[in-house]
């Protein structure tokens, strides 16, 4: 396995080109699908989730790998369902091996409601997945899943060809809810009827538009990595190129949150101008990222790196994601003195000792953890793991870090 070595001894004040949003891609790639009309070849800077996504989506035969793309595997698996539905072909939907160890049942289980066929090739509640020719119809669900809302955006994007559209009710909190309200955002724009209330969705039976264009969205979640970096410099400036706020991008929030600290954001021609003159500190960070999950590491790193205690909550849901990250991000903030308690649905940590002496991260098969860590290297020298991880959501990560002055060597 590849290593990284990382130093950051000086800020530029420069530019920084981020990937559009993989969740806005993804989302628009199926409903473009399902629409009928032909769907372009994302471009080299783009997520490789995105990349398998389309790959997935275009593909014509019946067996059907994404690799280790998450987002794509779920959507993937509700839009062969229809498909099975309509061509009466039967599809084996795979993934890499960290993809067999991530739970589907919730998702398979729903769609067995709705009426599809639907068989585990390996392990009960895992991929890879045998799709078969069923009377999927639609209907109306109860939902209590906790895992990921993806499940729920999946069946919402399929439901508008369901004979008898879909209902989706559930009780509590909705994880990532911010996430539903963006495949809300880009199903209506294409054309779906959906009537939304507190705890409970309905989307009409009928078709998207054949002929839709809307604007991608720049990716909050990769411009939550150079806003932190900046926090952990204290003082500078960096443009964010094609980046804009008012989306349902949950990561958006970490504007607000960094405004409170001291940074201040002008929307410009080319995206978004963001500068820390005077960096204004809490004394603790205590918040709840149940609709940002992707921002939990970053914000953990960061609060340690700035030797500020903490606790971020609502987030029980990580273990689920590429690593299990409570427990990943605990070995890697351990790593700077940080004392680190894992809890039911939190991340907590307090006091701090002295920061060890060779710092290796490893990321875990995980792009968010190496991207988290690599701000920290404005602290001391660092290493990371299999940098080429970062591939996952933002290609050119390490390109554009050294814009800003993050040196880089093997």
């Amino acid at each position: 396995m590849s290593t990284i070595r990382l130093q950051w001894s000086l800020w530029k004040n420069e530019e920084v080109r981020l990937p559009d949003s993989k969740s806005w891609w993804n989302r628009y790639y199926l409903i473009k699908a399902l629409s009928g009309q032909s769907l372009s070849e994302p471009k080299i800077y783009q997520a490789d989730d995105v990349h398998r996504m389309y790959d997935g989506l275009t593909q014509t035969g019946a067996e059907i790998n994404v690799g280790g793309a998450g987002t794509a595997y779920r959507f993937m698996t509700a839009n062969l369902a229809l498909r099975a539905r309509r061509s009466g072909r039967t599809f084996r939907l795979d993934g890499n091996d960290q993809m067999r160890k991530r739970p589907i049942r919730a998702l398979v289980d729903a769609l067995r409601l709705l009426g599809t066929r639907i068989e585990y090739v390996g392990n009960k509640g895992y991929p890879p997945l045998l799709i078969q020719p069923g009377n999927l119809k639609g209907g109306t669900l109860h939902w209590s899943n906790r895992e990921s809302s993806q499940f729920v955006s999946a069946l919402m994007m399929i439901a508008p060809y369901l004979d008898e559209g879909l209902q989706i009710r559930w009780s509590g909190r909705l994880v990532s809810g911010s996430y539903i309200d963006l495949t809300q955002e880009i199903m209506e724009a294409c054309g779906a009827t959906i009537q939304r209330e507190k705890h409970k969705i309905v989307i009409e039976p009928g078709e998207y538009s054949e002929d839709f264009h809307i604007r991608p969205q720049g990716d909050w979640s990769s411009a939550a990595f150079w806003l932190s970096a900046l926090m952990l410099r204290g003082r500078g400036s960096v443009t964010l190129r094609d980046l804009y706020p008012g989306t349902h991008q949950g990561d958006e929030c970490l504007l607000g949150i960094y405004k409170s600290w001291g940074l201040q954001a002008t929307p410009t021609q080319v995206g978004m101008h963001v500068a820390l003159l005077d960096r204004n500190l809490p004394e603790r960070l205590d918040i709840d990222l149940g609709d940002a999950p992707d921002l939990v590491p970053t914000m953990a790193a960061t609060a340690v790196g700035l030797r500020m205690v903490g606790r971020i909550k609502g987030i029980g849901h990580l273990r689920f994601k590429e690593s299990n990250r409570l427990e990943s991000l605990k070995a890697e903030l351990e790593r700077w003195g940080a004392t680190v308690e894992i809890g039911e649905d939190q991340l907590k940590w307090g006091s701090f000792a002295k920061p060890q002496e060779d710092i290796v991260h490893r990321t875990y098969g995980d792009h968010r953890m190496a991207m988290a860590f690599a701000p920290l290297a404005q602290i001391k020298e660092i290493k990371i793991e299999d940098p080429e991880v970062v591939a996952k959501s933002y290609p050119l990560f390490w390109e554009e870090g050294e814009k800003l002055g993050l040196a880089s060597s093997s």
